[in-house]
């Protein structure tokens, strides 16, 4: 009888471990998966053209614009991003991923920004920028010429 409870206990101390080592595996893969989603801003550069804002009322308006052709804004590559200065939440056209925060590239505490391709900021407004002109802005910018160029031939 007491190797049965020797073996008893081998086997409930067994369960825990395995238990333990099946958390650990998953929280493992969960922060793996965090890092591998998480960017920089410098990593949509030469990829994404970026509309950002500092404001979370700015945001909406923003969004709502943005919402009203999604077509155009894909064929433009933009990202719509928000920064709360201590992170980056990518917000449009769908996931929802966390950047490290850069709050250094604003001047005022609401602020529209248009980062081109390249990664220099292009346009600043303090109020949400309508889609006309957005687009006008994108469509007169030397990239995005030569991308509607090349998509016309």
């Amino acid at each position: 009888m007491v190797e049965d409870k020797r073996a008893g206990n081998k086997t409930c101390r067994h369960m825990k471990c395995s238990t333990i080592m099946k958390g650990i595996v998953l929280i493992t893969l969960l922060t793996i998966n965090q890092l591998t989603m998480a960017q920089e801003l410098k990593d949509f550069r030469w990829k994404n053209r970026i509309l950002i804002t500092n404001n979370s009322e700015l945001k909406e308006a923003q969004l709502k614009e943005l919402k009203n052709d999604s077509t155009g804004s894909s064929e433009r590559k933009l990202i719509f991003l928000l920064s709360d200065h201590e992170q980056i939440k990518k917000i449009w056209p769908t996931s929802v991923d966390i950047l490290p925060g850069n709050s250094t590239m604003f001047k005022d505490e609401n602020e529209v920004l248009l980062i081109g391709l390249d990664g220099g900021v292009k346009y600043r407004s303090e109020k949400a920028i309508s889609k006309k002109e957005l687009f006008s802005l994108i469509d007169s910018m030397p990239m995005r010429a030569a991308e509607m160029k090349k998509d016309n031939e």
